[in-house]
């Protein structure tokens, strides 16, 4: 492939991203605000006047608890979660991942610490804040409380395997008359980052739809503004047949599966604002918190209403999430890339587990993981580059023989165009030889893209002077300016410039000066990314600096004219 279709698939793909960024950030979905009086409540056979109800706010109407009510909080843990539950709401306070440590490698991470609202609390049903007592029984948390109009609200919480929690909420009217409760909403908690380099993209709040299962998902970024649009602090949205909702950020999510008994009616996209840590120069920090609303019911005199929530709270990793119901790991949101991914997720995992020729004791880094994944993909492509290769030099040789077809019919384009295109045929030259490769290589490395800025994977890994395989590889901040110095994408730049050096360049072309950015293009998309990325872009190009230094060294091909092949016909058959 020739410099000039070099530069127009990288362009082509520059402004793919592009344009997906820009479409998905200037026409977010149509947006529908519900009204309380729209919303409908259970029927009851009894006059509702004369039944008692709670009153009925708006269902975005969630605040958080006054800071002087009292609290009692209980811990719950097995070996993958330790839950932290408070009496402000009969909720969860927050959740420490005991198998994932944070940035500081020296404490675990944490969900839902910041959300001004505790996960799973609900509101709707009091006046004021509902405070619940606390009571363990076993490896169980029990939250009871009465509410004004003498509903008795119970909420039996249980930690199953790993990271998933069940929530069985149990409505009691010890009441001789009907109870009428208005519509209601579950907090979501919170999509937080885990470390100030996170990019606010994966800081989402989601839901997927009990018939159509399809998910859809609002980011913080959505609600930053922009040229063209301007900035909010809430997005609310219908959501009627919701089977699930998650709020994540980019390597955990909280999943919320919706018992069948309770009706969606919206969700709730709110954008908070996170306190910085102590005195440190850190970024802009903020959060995605969500609630989604349902509606309301009846309760007959003297009757009990019980449901069951299952909540997964933990890594976004798809091996994990795949063998859960209703396509939870839909949360992953592997996007059209997702054919690409789920190989090379499956390949990564491979190569991770133990060697057995080590008695099944050693693991094989993440770092060499990536080196070694490169490398099998450039093998595979290897023919496929090496014909590509081989298409190049033929193009080189028939250069001088286009020049003079280019010279003698200057004046007649078509006629030139006619003469270009014989002289392909009769040489047995594809001009689109050199591109086909790069375009069967397109979707790998748009997949690896895709993959290494959120697989968890690869999450506090350590490789060479790089601390985590899932941030950027900073060794040096500049005091005072908050400049990050990072070495690999630098040396990922470098690599790129000698492999444009390496090959021949025509000085008066002036797209080829275009081309010489492209480096710089790159340091400047990669900088801050993911070092996992940079790795992989430059053992590639290492690689690819090889394989453009045998092509350099291997002869030009001859060029020879393509036998024609008589037409086959009743005028050609042979005599008897």
């Amino acid at each position: 492939m020739d410099r000039t279709s070099w530069i127009g698939v990288i362009v082509c793909a520059i402004l793919f991203f592009v344009w997906t960024w820009y479409a998905k950030h200037t026409f977010p979905p149509k947006q529908t605000h519900l009204t309380t009086s729209s919303l409908s409540t259970s029927p009851t056979s009894q006059d509702s006047s004369s039944t008692p109800s709670l009153t009925a706010g708006n269902p975005s109407a969630l605040k958080p608890l006054p800071a002087s009510t009292p609290e009692q909080t209980i811990t719950l843990e097995n070996d993958s979660i330790r839950v932290l539950f408070t009496s402000h709401g009969g909720a969860i306070k927050k959740i420490d991942l005991l198998q994932h440590m944070g940035k500081s490698k020296t404490e675990n991470i944490v969900l839902h610490e910041h959300s001004p609202i505790p996960f799973l609390a609900r509101s709707g049903w009091n006046e004021g804040s509902e405070i619940y007592t606390l009571e363990k029984q076993g490896n169980q948390i029990l939250a009871k409380t009465a509410l004004n109009n003498g509903l008795v609200v119970e909420r039996l919480y249980s930690i199953q395997n790993q990271y998933q929690i069940t929530l069985q909420e149990t409505l009691r009217n010890p009441s001789l008359q009907t109870i009428v409760l208005p519509n209601f909403e579950l907090s979501l908690g919170s999509g937080e980052p885990i470390h100030p380099h996170d990019p606010i993209t994966h800081l989402k709040a989601g839901w997927l739809a009990r018939e159509t299962e399809s998910y859809k998902s609002n980011a913080v970024a959505n609600m930053s503004g922009g040229l063209f649009k301007q900035a909010k602090t809430q997005i609310v949205e219908t959501t009627p047949n919701l089977d699930w909702a998650a709020t994540t950020n980019q390597f955990f999510a909280s999943i919320v599966r919706v018992p069948a008994e309770l009706k969606s009616v919206e969700m709730n996209w709110n954008k908070i604002e996170l306190p910085k840590e102590g005195d440190k120069p850190t970024p802009h920090l903020v959060a995605m918190q969500a609630e989604v609303s349902f509606q309301g019911l009846a309760l007959n005199p003297q009757s009990t209403s019980s449901w069951t929530y299952e909540v997964y709270t933990g890594p976004k990793e798809y091996a994990l999430l795949k063998n859960f119901p209703d396509h939870q790991s839909n949360v992953v949101e592997f996007g059209i890339w997702g054919w690409v991914i789920k190989p090379l997720l499956a390949v990564m995992h491979y190569l991770h587990q133990p060697l057995s020729w080590f008695g099944n004791l050693y693991k094989l880094n993440y770092g060499w993981v990536i080196i070694l994944l490169t490398v099998i993909l450039k093998l595979v492509f290897w023919p496929l580059q090496s014909a590509a290769n081989t298409s190049m030099k033929k193009m080189q040789a028939l250069a001088p023989k286009m020049e003079e077809l280019k010279k003698k019919h200057e004046k007649d384009p078509q006629k030139m165009n006619a003469e270009v295109m014989k002289l392909y045929r009769d040489y047995g030259v594809n001009p689109v030889g050199g591109c086909l490769p790069m375009l069967v290589q397109l979707p790998i490395f748009f997949g690896l893209y895709t993959m290494l800025q959120s697989a968890v994977e690869v999450r506090n890994e350590s490789f060479l002077w790089i601390h985590d395989l899932a941030q950027p590889d900073t060794i040096y901040t500049i005091t005072g300016l908050g400049w990050d110095i990072n070495p690999l994408p630098l040396i990922m730049t470098a690599t790129s410039i000698l492999l444009m050096k390496m090959t021949p360049q025509s000085s008066d072309n002036p797209q080829m000066k275009m081309f010489q950015f492209m480096p710089l293009l790159f340091l400047f998309m990669l900088y801050n990314f993911a070092a996992a990325l940079s790795l992989y872009q430059t053992v590639n190009t290492l690689i690819s600096m090889v394989q453009t230094y045998r092509n350099i060294k291997t002869a030009p091909p001859t060029l020879q004219r393509v036998k024609k092949k008589k037409p086959f016909g009743f005028g050609n058959l042979p005599s008897a």
